[in-house]
């Protein structure tokens, strides 16, 4: 177990929406230990500043985590959220046997 304060995956992912690492901006940047599957591992966010943004989105977050977590060879996996903080788009890159994996809210 870390020694720092450290989260599961959903508990990350909440924690960030509701601003608990601060308020989300551009430039922003943070790394957090998570559990993944009982074993410690980093997670780093970045908050792009320039941006590349998609229709509906106003933040991309580019993700760096453990290759356990993304199952990629890769560890980066990019997410554009809207302003509420909600993941509207995201690119799994090199996601094993499909190249970069993209993802889309529907609804």
């Amino acid at each position: 177990m870390p020694d720092g304060p450290f989260a599961d995956l959903l508990t990350f992912f909440y924690n960030l929406r509701n601003g608990y690492y601060g308020k989300v901006g551009a430039g922003m940047e943070l790394s957090v230990c998570a559990l993944v599957n009982a074993t410690p591992s980093y997670i780093r966010v970045a908050v792009d500043k320039v941006g590349n943004l998609k229709k509906g989105t106003k933040y991309l977050f580019v993700f760096s985590v453990d290759k356990k977590i993304s199952a990629a060879d890769s560890d980066r996996v990019l997410s554009w959220f809207s302003e509420e903080l909600i993941p509207v788009y995201s690119v799994i890159k090199d996601a094993y046997y499909f190249g970069d994996l993209r993802i889309r809210l529907i609804k």
